[in-house]
């Protein structure tokens, strides 16, 4: 296809349309804030409001003009895709309190729609509640207003019902780490969603090509995996599948860059990138406990102190949740047949016995509050 074909006609004048647009509204934002009229938190805001308005005008200029072409139709496109972006996150009731609230409240943030979906009502509530206070302390910090904060809550929708989801653009799923119960969500929703919609999932070890074949939409399936907490850190990981299309990868790319993420892209491998490398060596710090080489506070000191890790392997498992790795690496040990990644039999039993870490306040350590008050007393010599 030529450049011309691409364009089709109009483009160029609907292309100036949306640079003077852009630029008018980017002065007017630039004087308002020179003259104190509005804070300088109000400028990131700001900024996706005139690209929004550049990208409609622009857009609708080209079609009205003749446009013909995928370009035009996409700056029109545009403005939905940055700025009336519907997310449903689909959590499981473990996950509810950890990645699948922390992507909500994230989405939130940065000016999404969001449907948080979870089969328990107490769950959704809680994940609500805990959203809410989480923004209440950033308000308290001055990081954001009590404005801003019932404009994020306003922009909270909680269902049991899977079926709200008909209308989304994108679904995250970030329920627990099984292969079956996923496939069996995105069977359910591809009967119920637009064709439009892509479904993202948040697993650290699943592939992608298996979860799309659940589907009518292969190409339209995509990993979206975040880390916790996710309102703190600053990485997705951005996982296509053998089918995954680039238009797939590029949406979800723009969403998590629009969420404040810098974006890495792996292939569909087993752990991809960070987790190939990161959970071995959790797997491997719960053998060095088991094997009694050291305690659990020196081997989590030996890491921080030895190698500027800002987080023991144990605590940091911990966080991750102890039923969270068990999982992967049985996956790792399952698809890639190597006995390095075979889960270390502490941490089986530790699962076994219900110490999850932090969400069933107790683990490698015990918790009040969601604060470390000392080493689990089971493991203590």
């Amino acid at each position: 296809m030529s450049w011309k074909q691409l364009a089709g006609k109009g483009t160029w004048l609907g292309t100036a349309t949306a640079a003077v647009v852009l630029l008018a509204a980017l002065g007017v934002s630039s004087l308002l804030l020179l003259r104190g009229i509005v804070p300088e938190r109000a400028m990131g805001p700001l900024v996706w409001g005139s690209s929004v308005l550049a990208c409609f005008c622009g857009g609708r200029m080209a079609i009205r003009q003749g446009g013909d072409g995928p370009l035009p139709r996409a700056l029109a496109v545009s403005a939905c895709v940055y700025g009336a972006m519907w997310i449903a996150a689909l959590t499981g009731n473990e996950a509810i309190h950890f990645a699948g609230s922390g992507i909500a409240q994230t989405a939130l943030q940065y000016g999404y729609e969001v449907i948080l979906n979870d089969q328990s009502k107490a769950a959704l509530e809680r994940g609500q509640a805990g959203i809410s206070a989480r923004l209440d302390r950033l308000v308290e910090k001055g990081k954001m207003t009590a404005e801003e904060k019932e404009d994020c809550m306003s922009r909270l929708t909680i269902t049991p019902s899977v079926h709200t989801a008909s209308n989304v653009d994108l679904v995250i799923e970030a329920i627990y780490e099984n292969l079956d119960a996923k496939r069996a969500i995105f069977q359910q929703l591809d009967k119920i969603c637009d064709d439009r919609t892509i479904f993202a999932s948040n697993t650290s070890s699943i592939s992608m090509t298996s979860l799309a074949a659940a589907t009518a939409r292969p190409e339209k399936v995509v990993g979206l995996h975040f880390f916790s907490p996710v309102p703190v850190m600053g990485l997705v990981e951005i996982v296509y599948g053998l089918r995954t299309s680039q238009e797939t990868i590029d949406i979800v790319t723009t969403v998590g860059q629009h969420m404040g993420k810098r974006t890495i892209l792996a292939k569909d491998k087993p752990g991809f990138i960070v987790n190939r490398m990161l959970l071995p060596m959790l797997n491997e710090a719960v053998q060095v406990l088991d094997e009694d080489i050291g305690s659990v506070e020196d081997v989590d000191e030996g890491m921080m102190r030895g190698c500027n890790h800002p987080m023991g392997p144990l605590a940091l498992a911990d966080m991750i949740g102890l039923d969270i790795l068990l999982e992967v690496m049985e996956t790792f040990y399952l698809d890639l047949g190597d006995t390095k990644y075979r889960p270390a039999h502490l941490l089986r039993k530790m699962v076994a016995a219900g110490y999850l870490g932090r969400k069933s306040g107790a683990g490698f350590y015990v918790y009040e509050k969601g604060k470390k008050v000392g080493v689990n007393p089971v493991l203590v010599k």
